[in-house]
């Protein structure tokens, strides 16, 4: 028992020794072994996969066990008495000292790049706080974080090359819609205007004819004319024809007149005087933003009212769409603003657009009713005369 008080009193007075010898007070009140680590210690401490190290305000080294020296790519373990620059070299001082010194009055986490003698970069995450107690010493914990740093790096990527892909998607589906309305407008739906010429000349010109003969030609003829006027409304709502020659204005205020006609839905359009003309990209954007959201007035809010607003100011376009209809439920709310959805449909869809052009897409619904609300950034060179 002697033989082990002996060897204890040696080690605090070893410790005792090793604190003064690096500026940091030491009064009889003060166990310097409850910061520096005593035999046990040091064995747990080096079988951690974490570098632990303790550290004096001017740098000197207290304590490493090995793995902080290897992680910081040292050829060897320093040993108390050294100092942190050795570990990093004089390059990564410029930062690691920073952080060291920033340390003393709060808690500080930084990462670096550090070739070891391996020769393969590794990222390694430095974290320094002050301990507790008499003097100034820094503890600080070194952790390889190079296999989550390489992830995040794969997932940016992966987000970048996401994002770029689906640009490319809704480019090529607005090209297709563009393609798909020309022919239903230029060949399908100049067939079906011969085809209601030339049934119209038989009705008129036909002798001979008994009633219900003369009534099922008639109701051929009736039924081509609804098929005609469908498919101009389809080509309409795959490509709207003004957009590109007259501006989102002209043809918001026409693609409104013809909901109206249809559906009866009482619909108030504000234009801001100055709405002008923006980028055809970003028209047709905000254009799809007032198709989506009026469908879903239509099939979903049980609202007879919609009031659409079409803004600008110097740095932003934005389009509002309010209804007073019964509110979109929690849980579909909480899904379309996840953004989880299948890209192209509806709101995820509209979403992607607007993003696409560093734009965004607010969602605001109670039982009052629900407000839709896109912007994009304005460009002042983009913008033409209306």
């Amino acid at each position: 028992m002697q033989r082990k008080l002996t060897r204890k009193s040696a080690e605090r007075k070893n410790a005792k020794r090793e604190l003064r010898g690096h500026g940091v007070d030491s009064p009889a009140s003060f166990a310097p072994v409850c910061l520096i680590p005593d035999n046990f210690s040091r064995q747990l401490f080096a079988g951690l996969e974490a570098g632990v190290a303790l550290a004096a305000s001017d740098g000197k080294l207290l304590y490493a066990n090995p793995r902080f020296a290897a992680i910081l790519g040292s050829p060897r373990a320093e040993r108390s008495g050294g100092h942190l620059r050795q570990l990093v070299g004089s390059e990564g001082w410029k930062q690691f000292g920073v952080a060291f010194r920033r340390a003393s009055s709060r808690p500080i986490e930084v990462e670096r790049k550090v070739l070891p003698p391996s020769g393969k970069l590794r990222t390694i995450r430095l974290s320094f706080a002050r301990m507790r107690g008499p003097g100034s010493i820094v503890r600080i914990f070194a952790t390889d974080v190079s296999e989550l740093s390489e992830a995040r790096a794969s997932l940016k990527s992966a987000e970048e090359y996401l994002h770029s892909l689906s640009g490319r998607i809704l480019r090529l589906q607005d090209e297709e819609r563009r393609r798909m309305a020309r022919d239903l407008h230029d060949l399908t739906g100049q067939k079906l205007a011969v085809a209601v010429i030339s049934l119209s000349r038989l009705v008129k010109n036909a002798t001979g004819l008994d009633d219900k003969d003369r009534e099922e030609l008639n109701d051929s003829l009736k039924a081509i004319r609804v098929v005609e006027k469908e498919i101009r409304t389809l080509s309409y709502l795959l490509h709207p024809p003004l957009l590109e020659d007259h501006g989102l204005a002209s043809t918001l205020r026409s693609y409104i007149e013809g909901i109206i006609k249809r559906s009866g839905l009482q619909i108030a359009l504000e234009i801001s005087p100055d709405f002008g003309r923006i980028e055809i990209h970003k028209e047709m954007a905000l254009f799809r933003v007032v198709q989506e959201s009026l469908t879903n007035v239509l099939r979903h809010s049980g609202s007879s009212q919609a009031l659409i607003r079409a803004q600008r100011s110097v740095n932003e376009i934005r389009i509002s769409v309010e209804d007073r209809g019964k509110g979109i439920d929690a849980e579909t709310l909480a899904r379309l603003e996840s953004h989880h959805e299948t890209l192209g449909v509806g709101i995820p869809g509209i979403r992607e657009r607007l993003k696409q052009l560093d734009g965004t897409l607010e969602i605001h619904s109670d039982k009052s009713g629900t407000r839709i609300v896109a912007s994009v950034p304005a460009s002042a060179d983009a913008i033409v005369a209306p």
